[in-house]
């Protein structure tokens, strides 16, 4: 028996069972790594439908910019248009947006409201036409009317602002505001900075 070779083998077994055993280490390091780095990082849903549609962008906890526009359009348009048989559908269609801090007074004045449209047979129209996010808030204007059983309609300009959050992969309103104006805004502030301190 060659004792020469078989030292020699024997050392090459050892160098390459070395070498091996860093490589797993090493794999496992970056698998670590790579593991802690996706539970870090936020997943974001991104939805595009088709290519004339913007891209939808949502994580567990924001929404980017396009789809508060997109939320309040919608529940601006279900708000303002509102006829005697479709009254129950908006109430149901709107009441789960609304966070839990504040979904039961939502609930109760949508119900009140929706209520007495209903009762005096009135159908509510509005057609959004502008809408955009200013220091988180979001603006949806536009203009709409209000036609009783005497068959006139009242028009006006009405603005509906909201507050959305995302908790969850969930969009809500935690804010609210309905009014006959255009949008107040910083730039309707400044301009009626004085009638506000008045008021105060």
């Amino acid at each position: 028996m060659n004792f020469q070779n078989l030292k020699k083998s024997f050392s090459e077994m050892r160098g390459q069972s070395a070498a091996i055993s860093y490589a797993n280490a090493g794999l496992v390091v970056m698998l670590g790594v790579s593991l802690w780095g996706n539970f870090q990082k936020d997943t974001v849903v991104i939805n595009n439908l088709n290519e004339s549609c913007q891209e939808s962008e949502i994580s567990s906890s924001s929404m980017n910019e396009a789809n508060h526009r997109r939320l309040g359009f919608y529940l601006a348009g279900m708000l303002g248009n509102i006829t005697p048989a479709s009254a129950s559908y908006v109430e149901s269609a709107v009441a789960p947006f609304a966070s839990p801090e504040i979904y039961h007074k939502v609930n109760d004045l949508i119900a009140y409201q929706i209520a007495s449209l209903v009762e005096e047979e009135v159908t509510m129209k509005f057609s959004a036409e502008r809408a955009f996010v200013e220091d988180g808030k979001t603006f949806v204007t536009g203009k709409g009317s209000m036609q009783g059983m005497t068959g006139k309609a009242d028009k006006y300009v009405r603005t509906y602002e909201f507050i959305f959050d995302v908790q969850n992969y969930t969009p809500t309103f935690d804010y609210i505001d309905v009014y006959d104006d255009v949008p107040h805004d910083s730039e309707w502030k400044q301009k009626n900075r004085k009638k506000l301190e008045a008021d105060k």
